[in-house]
């Protein structure tokens, strides 16, 4: 077994061959060599083609139907992560300040990691050294990264979590400075909620709830009476108290409606019972719902997935593009497979993914808005409790989750590709497709917060990343 020594070494080398990477994109933006629009067209080839050219030319030659079935136990880890990574923001955007126009924002951030490049991009470059084989390793790896790619688009765009970052930008929700606004946890959601149901403190009550106050007014008076064996300062102070409590129940939860809007409820026209019956709605309309749904689901990167589980699970198909034991003897006038062609050129685009995903990077961290410092208005204690939440205490809860898989049998203790791609991956930072959503959504809007929450995730991920890269190279 390497020691302790060489393993370090083999998780940080990887990881500055990346952000040798990732600085000169940073330089290039910085200098005003690589334009907005040419960002744009980038990231609509990574996402588009060069990623699913990279799966696909990757899931074809290292699954098989045996070890297809390790993507239950990494899909049951990546829902687990994001799960738990939700419910870090909730307790935070509950506990600590944020800014009103960011409380879903937060949210998001925490649950959501950049699944859709960093672990392709650091699994790929750890593969290739000990104690891995660089032959088969690389594609296993980048094959076991898609099935957390596939997840993460999953819940983020079907399930609605991006559509929920305009919760932030609804009617009446303040923007600017007035966001800034310190508020009470009983006006946060969570706050809110317990805050009305469990000490029962709302505005409007039903009839009983009404009888009850005039019960509890008559009781207080009914104390209140003179004759006690108070002394009359405490019987004065007693009827004080219940006029100020009377006048509070009769003006908040007891007091009856205007008259006048009664008698314009009771002289209102009478809705007939045909007007309450819902109207269907049109075909084309539910037509156009389920395209919309579909065209959600069906990404590229998806398409290619279950494209690519396809073709490996029926071995006649498998075989006209890889070379594998017990195939069918069918080949092309060259030898290789009769659409070998077609991996070569999915193998020549998806080498373009990792570096240009990288280099995207650094030109998102050239542009974005952040500016620290006690006028700032940032929320730093929030910023730094999902920074260690995401990237301290997800990832040591990670480690547990896979150790504890291995003990129970859902993961092979000899698979050890497997087992460092579900380590790893728990300490991704949040992912960059927020900022492009949320910019979309509030165009008008500096995403200065959630600027600054990228930039200290990123900023960490350096020790983050080569710490837990090598605890995952320890542990197999």
């Amino acid at each position: 077994m390497p020691n302790v020594g060489s393993l370090i070494y083999s998780g940080v080398i990887p990881l500055v061959k990346m952000y040798i990477i990732i600085l000169f994109g940073y330089v290039f933006a910085r200098r005003d060599m690589f334009p907005q629009a040419a960002a744009k067209g980038a990231s609509f080839i990574v996402i588009n083609l060069a990623l699913p050219a990279l799966i696909f030319s990757s899931i074809l030659p290292a699954f098989t139907a045996a070890n297809v079935a390790a993507m239950g136990p990494l899909s049951l880890l990546a829902v687990m992560y994001i799960l738990i990574g939700l419910l870090f923001g909730v307790v935070i955007r509950e506990v600590c300040y944020v800014p009103r126009n960011f409380w879903q924002g937060i949210v998001v951030a925490s649950g959501l990691s950049n699944w859709s490049s960093m672990p392709a991009a650091v699994v790929m470059s750890i593969t290739q050294s000990s104690p891995f084989d660089p032959a088969t390793d690389p594609n296993l790896g980048i094959s076991f990264a898609s099935v957390f790619i596939l997840v993460y688009h999953v819940i983020f765009w079907v399930f609605g979590l991006a559509h929920s970052l305009s919760w932030d930008y609804e009617p009446g929700v303040p923007q600017g400075e007035a966001a800034n606004v310190r508020v009470s946890w009983r006006e946060k959601p969570i706050g809110g909620f317990v805050w009305r149901q469990v000490l029962k403190i709302r505005r409007g009550v039903d009839g009983g709830q009404v009888s009850r106050c005039a019960g509890a007014q008559s009781h207080l008076h009914a104390q209140a009476e003179p004759g006690t064996t108070h002394s009359s300062r405490v019987r004065d102070e007693e009827e004080a108290s219940v006029k100020a409590v009377g006048g509070i129940l009769q003006d908040s939860v007891c007091e009856p409606k205007d008259s006048s809007d009664q008698s314009s409820h009771d002289q209102g026209p009478q809705t007939t019972p045909s007007a309450l019956v819902p109207t269907q709605p049109e075909a084309p309309s539910r037509l156009r719902r389920v395209l919309g749904t579909i065209a959600v689901v069906v990404t590229p990167i998806s398409a290619v997935v279950v494209m690519s589980l396809v073709i490996v699970m029926v071995e006649p198909l498998k075989a006209l593009f890889v070379d594998f034991e017990d195939r069918p003897p069918w080949k092309g006038p060259d030898g290789n497979p009769p659409l070998a062609f077609v991996m070569d050129t999915a193998k020549l685009i998806g080498g373009t993914s990792v570096p240009l995903t990288l280099f995207l990077l650094g030109v998102s961290f050239a542009r974005m808005d952040v500016k620290f410092g006690p006028g700032s208005g940032l929320p730093t204690f929030a910023l730094l409790s999902v920074c260690a939440a995401k990237m301290i205490f997800l990832p040591i809860i990670g480690v547990f989750a896979t150790r504890a898989m291995i003990a129970w049998g859902l993961i092979h203790p000899e698979a050890k590709v497997q087992i460092f791609v579900a380590i790893f991956v728990s300490g991704t930072p949040s992912a960059l497709n927020q900022l492009i959503v949320a910019s979309t959504i509030a165009s008008g809007e500096k995403q200065s917060v959630l600027s600054a929450l990228l930039f200290m995730q990123y900023m960490f991920m350096p020790l983050s990343s080569s710490v837990l890269s090598t605890i995952a190279l320890l542990l197999i």
